[in-house]
C-alpha cells in the first residue's frame, strides 16, 4: 500500500466463491500476530506491506480516509 501523509483505516476482503454476494466476502487479517484485520493508518507516508496466505477467488480492499486528512493513499500493489 502507497500511501503520502495518509490518515485513515485500510481493509482486505477475499472470498471463495465464483460469483460472490454480499455475504460471501471476509476480511484478511493484515496482522497476525495482533488478529487485526483492519490496518489504521496515521499520517503514514511511504510503502506498507501486507503478505498473508490463501486459496481465493476473489480478493477487494477498501479504505476510508479520516475527513480532517489531505493525505492519500496511492496505489494498492497485489500480486497473486
Amino acid at each position: 500500500v502507497y500511501v503520502n501523509n495518509f490518515t485513515g483505516t485500510f481493509t482486505a476482503e477475499a472470498t471463495l466463491a465464483t460469483s460472490p454476494t454480499s455475504k460471501d466476502w471476509f476480511t484478511v487479517q493484515l496482522d497476525p500476530e495482533s488478529a487485526t484485520d483492519t490496518w489504521t493508518f496515521t499520517n503514514e507516508s511511504g510503502v506498507v506491506p501486507f503478505t498473508w496466505d490463501g486459496m481465493f477467488m476473489w480478493v477487494r480492499f477498501s479504505y476510508t480516509a479520516d475527513p480532517a486528512n489531505t493525505g492519500t493513499l496511492d496505489k494498492i500493489l497485489y500480486r497473486a
